[in-house]
């Protein structure tokens, strides 16, 4: 939570080494939040299920994955270590993966050398469902499909079947390098070079909705809004899908915004250019900063906190929602990059050249 510099998806040609210390159900058979799963008013478990009564003195709570630092507190297929879960890798040896999205089951990302792949969430092996693309970035997912955007200077938004199995189809083409995606009730909406765009799945030609918006960071949609940040305007702008009417901003002087979150009527984002998570109610307001001084990519949210990927550290870090704690909760990621979350785990890539695909309990 990404050519014209600013992205989500910017890694480039990235290639710093690997470093992640992970835990492997299987390191070498490739096993690896929109419909953002990230926006959804799903329950949240984040942290320990105390219950003295399960483990009380008979159970190891700095090695016992299933009652990892407390009694209950499970790691969820991961490893426990000194009372902490491990990342379990879900895929290795990606090459700069990319955007990144989950549903129920399954996870989805995108590679730098031109695959759109998924695995589920539980382990198991990657499943390529599209080769031969060109820079696919931003990635979001509905019931039945997989959807992308090339981003090229005369780029495409894609779709292929949730199952995979068949040629993936072009929702449209000659777009100026589209790059954040994202689908609700039908349509697909996605940013260009300067503009954000929709089109119907039923059928039609692409509409712009709204234009001259520089160039653009992140993108969400929620309800009846869409939300998205102009990074050369230093702006967080929403449009209602109902009523339509004019572009508002809902913040300014925010610079280099790459990453957008809605949660129970707030909005969230983190801003790479000052390093702040700030939110700000959706019906408009005063912004408030959680965190400052952060190397900031992308960002989740949950009940309880705020997750961001640090890729200038190498780390994944959390802050509760009243900015009192602020923990790490997995150190020596390689260019931790893309972000998402469900009730019970944390999902990011790591972005370099023999990347991976992560996911970590809460």
């Amino acid at each position: 939570m990404p050519t014209a510099s600013w992205s989500t998806v910017r890694r480039g040609g990235r290639t710093a080494p690997l470093v992640a210390a992970l835990w492997l159900g299987c390191w070498g058979c490739g096993k690896v939040e929109s419909a953002a799963v990230i926006d959804a008013a799903v329950p949240v478990t984040d942290g320990p299920n105390v219950d003295a009564g399960m483990c009380a003195g008979t159970i190891d709570l700095t090695s016992d994955p299933n009652n990892c630092g407390a009694c209950g507190h499970s790691c969820n297929g991961g490893a426990c270590q000194a009372s902490q879960c491990q990342p379990v890798a879900l895929a290795i040896g990606q090459n700069i993966p990319q955007g990144l999205t989950i549903d129920a089951t399954n996870i989805y990302w995108t590679t730098s050398d031109g695959n759109v792949l998924k695995a589920p969430i539980a382990g198991g092996n990657a499943i390529t469902l599209a080769s031969g693309q060109t820079n696919p970035a931003g990635i979001a997912v509905d019931a039945t499909r997989v959807y992308w955007a090339n981003k090229v200077n005369s780029g495409q938004v894609m779709s292929v079947s949730i199952g995979g199995g068949e040629t993936p189809q072009a929702l449209v083409t000659n777009q100026a390098s589209p790059n954040q995606v994202a689908v609700s009730n039908g349509v697909v909406f996605w940013t260009t070079s300067s503009a954000v765009m929709k089109i119907a799945l039923a059928g039609g030609a692409a509409v712009s909705m709204a234009t001259a918006q520089g160039v653009l960071g992140g993108l969400t949609v929620v309800s009846d809004t869409l939300y998205w940040a102009s990074l050369g305007q230093s702006a967080v702008r929403s449009l209602s899908l109902v009523n339509g009417g004019a572009v508002s901003d809902l913040a300014t002087n925010q610079a280099t915004v790459l990453s957008l979150r809605v949660r129970n009527a707030m909005l969230y984002w983190g801003s790479a250019g000052s390093g702040s998570v700030v939110r700000i109610p959706v019906a408009g307001g005063a912004p408030v900063t959680l965190v400052t001084n952060q190397s900031l990519h992308s960002i989740a949210v949950d009940d309880r906190n705020v997750y961001w990927t640090d890729d200038g550290g190498n780390k994944v870090v959390r802050i509760a929602l009243d900015g009192s704690t602020l923990t790490v909760v997995a150190a020596n990621q390689a260019s931790a990059s893309e972000i998402a979350i469900d009730d019970k785990n944390i999902y990011w890539t790591n972005a370099v050249a023999n990347g991976a695909v992560l996911r970590l309990a809460k």
